[in-house]
């Protein structure tokens, strides 16, 4: 008697609990997890990046306008010549008898000074390599957005499996509290049989031993439960405080597998996530290649300049026009072996393409097996509990009658606990594999 007000008390406060937990659906939780998730924040802020990298990138279209200044004082003149020498005096009759005169002097010039200019360059031909640059960067800003998306699978698949195993847990410890309450009133039956002389008493304590098991599982559960729940709201962001979900899972649930649920591999491969980062990769690396290639052809560039100076405390302007031409010559020898090492990582990409393909089919129908096995599982399990709640019906009936024993009584509660056990076991794990197979057909 004790032990069931003790157990009434447990289950008003677990009550109590559970209502002052927030209770969320599976959708709720998706959202939250799409909005909160690191994973998922962090590859948004990957794709941001990327963003500005072709933003970048479609600068190099644009002149390069550079400016710059030196102003400069030396110890010694930068023009110095030392001029010495003699000139000659022609003779002049009844004046001068001629002769040479002697000169000496030094020059100097430029000991201090400022140059200030500025100079555009517009690029004309870069081999190539603005142009494929810009479209790599368009490349690695759709590799992250496909990696935001398969980040975003990733914590889908990752929510729905922790809710619906919160799911499981939740329904059996609902058949485990039922079990109790039904053994409460087997104990009272028995206790009163005991008193009377009927039965022996060895009945009772099987069955006291019985209900101390299911507290026990029960309390277990109840641990399980509250971990998950735990992992779930840290998955979604709200933080170590443990939440309820209002999805549950009922042996009268009715399970039907979706009519058009299945899907060709070879139809559904051009639209998933993984099939399209392998094409990306591909298009990487003939992008790389192409760059590779540019690098060794030819540069051509037009461009204009203009200089101020005051060398001679005096500022002077020039304005000039330019073109400018860089031939790799030397570059040819190892660029040659740049472009073969290109052409390698090229094919390697198209058989990472080819291969993964594959994979992703075979992937696809192992997913539609586990999609079927789990449905199927479903089906079985719900004719063993029919069969469970007639056996236990019966089993009761024929106690109360003295045609069985209480082991046996207490032998069919087991096997209604455990198909209604597996039971919810196969429903749950059918809600993750059918998860599984959308996301791994690109829905």
């Amino acid at each position: 008697m004790k032990r069931t007000i003790i157990t009434s008390i447990l289950c008003v406060a677990a009550v109590a609990g559970l209502s002052a937990q927030r209770v969320l659906s599976l959708d709720e939780c998706r959202e939250l997890a799409l909005e909160n998730n690191v994973a998922v924040k962090n590859a948004r802020l990957s794709s941001r990046a990327a963003q500005e990298t072709r933003k970048e990138a479609f600068t190099k279209y644009f002149p390069n306008v550079s400016v710059n200044a030196i102003a400069f004082t030396t110890d010694k003149s930068l023009l110095q010549h030392d001029f010495n020498g003699s000139v000659p005096l022609p003779a002049i009759p009844g004046l001068t008898e001629g002769g040479t005169v002697d000169y000496s002097y030094d020059f100097n010039l430029i000991k201090k000074g400022i140059v200030a200019g500025a100079t555009l360059l517009q690029p004309v031909f870069m081999g190539g390599e603005i142009v494929n640059g810009n479209k790599l960067a368009e490349v690695g800003e759709a590799v992250a957005e496909l990696q935001t998306r398969q980040s975003q699978e990733e914590v889908r698949q990752t929510v729905e499996q922790y809710y619906w195993q919160l799911a499981v847990l939740k329904a059996k410890r609902a058949t485990v509290s039922e079990l109790i309450t039904l053994l409460d009133t087997l104990s009272y039956q028995v206790e009163v049989a005991v008193n009377a002389g009927i039965t022996l008493r060895n009945d009772l304590l099987e069955v006291q031993l019985r209900r101390g098991e299911m507290e026990t599982d029960s309390i277990e559960l109840s641990n399980g439960i509250n971990i998950i729940s735990t992992m779930l709201a840290q998955y979604i962001g709200l933080g170590l405080e443990p939440i309820d979900i209002a999805g549950s899972i009922s042996a009268t649930d009715s399970i039907a597998l979706a009519d058009g649920l299945f899907v060709s591999p070879d139809e559904a491969l051009t639209v998933t996530t993984d099939y399209r980062l392998l094409s990306q990769g591909v298009k990487a690396a003939e992008l790389t290649r192409r760059m590779t290639l540019g690098a060794n052809l030819p540069k051509v560039a037009i461009g204009a300049g203009y200089t101020e100076s005051n060398l001679l405390n005096q500022w002077h302007g020039t304005a000039s026009l330019f073109a400018t031409i860089s031939v790799p010559i030397t570059d040819w020898w190892g660029g040659s072996h740049a472009m073969k090492k290109s052409k390698l990582q090229l094919q390697a990409a198209r058989n990472n393409l080819d291969d993964g393909s594959e994979l992703l089919k075979v992937r696809m129908k192992n997913a539609w097996n586990d999609v079927e096995t789990s449905y199927r599982k479903i089906g079985v399990a719900r004719l063993s509990i029919e069969q469970a709640n007639e056996n236990l019906r019966l089993n009761r009936l024929y106690y109360k009658a003295g045609t069985v024993t209480i082991t046996d009584l207490l032998k069919s509660q087991t096997l209604y606990r455990q198909s209604h056990d597996r039971f919810v076991e196969a429903a749950g794990q059918y809600q993750i594999d059918l998860t599984k197979y959308l996301i791994a057909t690109g829905r």
